[in-house]
């Protein structure tokens, strides 16, 4: 049987970059991140622990439905060539307040802040302890780039990064 924490944290990654964030107090409406769109994982610039999470996916995809300010909805699936190896889809709003996402058909708790005005910052405790926090960075229009920590039950800590670009239509 496979480790529960490696692949969930395998699946887990990627599909946090959809994630929520806490707007700053302000008398504005919150401005969207940037992050709307379609995106396509760079393999190359990528780097996944997988020691710890298992084999790296092949590909992956994340399209971003709704990004206005006040919520973020998502879609994300990993592959193996045509195999679908992961899925995970969430639809989360951007105020800090707990939420869950769906990860291969499993719930799992958030909690995201809005780190700067393209950027978050989100927190998730994963079954038996383990956790993940994940820095998300619009580099520019066209770039966003994944910075994630993943720590198991007994404290070890590795860290992971993902490059996404946006899709061509």
């Amino acid at each position: 049987m496979a480790n529960p924490f490696a692949r969930g944290l395998a699946r887990t990654t990627l599909a946090l970059l959809g994630l929520s964030a806490a707007s700053p107090a302000s008398a504005e409406p919150a401005q969207p991140l940037g992050f709307a769109g379609r995106w396509s994982m760079v393999a190359a610039q990528s780097h996944f622990a997988e020691a710890v999470t298992g084999p790296a996916p092949s590909a992956a995809d994340l399209d971003v439905t709704k990004d206005d300010g006040a919520a973020l909805a998502w879609t994300l699936v990993e592959r193996d060539g045509a195999t679908v190896e992961a899925s995970e889809f969430g639809d989360s709003p951007l105020d800090g307040t707990p939420s869950r996402i769906v990860v291969d058909g499993v719930f799992a708790p958030v909690t995201v802040k809005r780190t700067g005005p393209h950027a978050v910052e989100l927190i998730s405790v994963l079954g038996g302890g383990a956790s993940q926090t994940i820095h998300l960075q619009l580099r520019d229009t066209g770039a966003l780039a994944i910075e994630e920590t993943l720590t198991s039950p007994s404290g070890k800590s590795v860290a992971q990064h993902l490059e996404f670009v946006r899709a061509k239509s």
